[in-house]
């Protein structure tokens, strides 16, 4: 069969709206530094009058979403991609669709309610605090998708983000099957601890059943298999359900596991990311490029 797309991937596209704040701004928001919020559209414009007034300017706002900013990477990097999703039937999804085209990626890009934006807080120990009103983004119904781009593509890559809400986890299941099916291997992206800590049963079965390549940074992978755990036994664990697992490390770089095989990797920094996007997702760059 023809290869027409190096990583095919399943994401939420939402708009990133970033902010560098102190601590003591999270503090007062009662937000736990790290972790992921979902929010309405009401509370998403207050926070965006709130930064921006500690700002004295507007948030940053560029296209994104974890697995629409991978390809963007690997786009830039000369692959092949392919991404479905669904944005509002707004100006933001419209200028969404523009900017994949003038990246080159392709899509299947479905159109529903409004946009989802997603606001990213960055303190000065370079963690990251979210706060995402979703909109209609997880609204995708496998039946309405093309299954052509995914048969002909080499990899299929999402998050543990797809698997919150129904109809995307149910297509992010058969979108797996499928792939499982056809031999092309699955990569998943652990996303962020609080999606482990809530759907920990939920997640853990879905890379049993689907994965062959994982990543995680080290709070996340803690969360999956509980306790305190150092690297080493982390990588071991991870590699345990998968066949290549990636142990995500920050500055450090990230620790990779590949048949019972492990490569630590420097860390390394690349300048075609968008948003907030961050050295940790050139590693799954690079390692999606493998």
């Amino acid at each position: 069969m023809a290869i027409s797309y190096d990583v095919y991937g399943i994401g939420s596209p939402i708009f990133d709206l970033s902010a560098f704040v102190g601590d003591s701004f999270l503090l007062d928001h009662c937000l736990e530094k790290g972790r992921r919020y979902q929010i309405g559209a009401q509370e998403l414009e207050q926070l965006k009058k709130s930064i921006g007034s500690l700002l004295g300017a507007a948030l940053r706002c560029a296209p994104g979403g974890s697995v629409a900013n991978t390809l963007s990477a690997l786009c830039s990097a000369g692959s092949r991609t392919f991404f479905l999703g669904l944005v509002g039937e707004d100006a933001l999804g419209l200028a969404y669709q523009t900017d994949l085209r003038r990246q080159g990626i392709d899509s299947q890009l479905f159109r529903k309610g409004v946009t989802g934006q997603a606001i990213t807080l960055i303190t000065p120990d370079s963690e990251r605090t979210f706060l995402s009103y979703l909109g209609y983004s997880n609204d995708i119904l496998w039946s309405e998708v093309k299954k052509e781009p995914l048969e002909h593509s080499r990899m299929l890559h999402f998050t543990a983000y797809q698997l919150e809400h129904k109809p995307m986890r149910e297509t992010a299941a058969e979108a797996a099957s499928l792939a499982n099916d056809k031999g092309i291997p699955v990569s998943f992206d652990l996303a962020n601890f609080s999606i482990v800590e809530t759907r920990k049963a939920e997640v853990l079965d879905f890379i049993k059943r689907h994965v062959s390549i994982l990543f995680g940074n080290e709070r996340e992978c803690s969360a999956l298999f509980g306790g305190n755990v150092g690297v080493p036994e982390l990588v071991g664990l991870m590699s345990g359900l998968s066949d290549i697992a990636c142990v995500k490390l920050g500055e450090k770089g990230s620790s990779i596991s590949e048949n019972g095989k492990v490569y630590n990797i420097p860390a390394v920094s690349y300048t075609h990311l968008r948003a907030h996007e961050t050295v940790l997702d050139l590693v799954c760059r690079l390692l999606l490029e493998k």
